[in-house]
């Protein structure tokens, strides 16, 4: 029998090549994580970047043209998807769970994710990981989805 993450991963890589088509909701919602990072995380702070569930590169992309200086790393648990992602020179792509983060501690000034973040099963090891990752005074910018989020889908049914 698959655990989760294996049949998330599975699900994912069948998608790679159409999710762009269909996914509406996530590039409006991918755009406003990015308008915070801008916002909130000044070029010149920001040498090491970390997207969380890159998929397609909806986040990943529109970063590498405002940090044009900073080293991107994509990562997700399908490498269907990353592969999606147009290569540039600061783009480094990795396929991963982000449950158990392959960086070392303090590597990134900044790690964001969009709509990704609720498929995690242990929200302590969670933010653990995530806060290890960050260097000092970095910051995690991120949407998610939350118990009541999309209520119209639950009721439709």
């Amino acid at each position: 029998m698959l655990n989760i993450e294996s049949k998330i991963q599975q699900a994912f890589e069948r998608a790679a090549s159409t999710y762009d088509r269909h996914a509406i909701l996530q590039k409006q919602v991918a755009a406003g994580v990015e308008q915070l990072c801008v916002h909130h995380q000044p070029v010149d702070a920001c040498d090491r970047i970390l997207d969380i569930g890159a998929g397609t590169g909806f986040v990943t992309t529109p970063l590498l043209h405002h940090y044009i200086n900073s080293q991107i790393t994509a990562l997700d648990i399908s490498r269907n998807m990353l592969d999606s992602i147009p290569d540039h020179d600061n783009l480094q792509k990795v396929q991963a769970d982000f449950m158990a983060l392959p960086f070392e501690a303090g590597y990134f000034d900044l790690i964001t994710s969009s709509l990704a973040l609720q498929w995690g099963h242990d929200l302590q090891q969670l933010f653990s990981g995530l806060q290890q990752a960050l260097r000092p005074q970095g910051k995690l910018i991120f949407s998610t989805l939350l118990a009541d989020s999309l209520f119209e889908l639950r009721e439709s049914w």
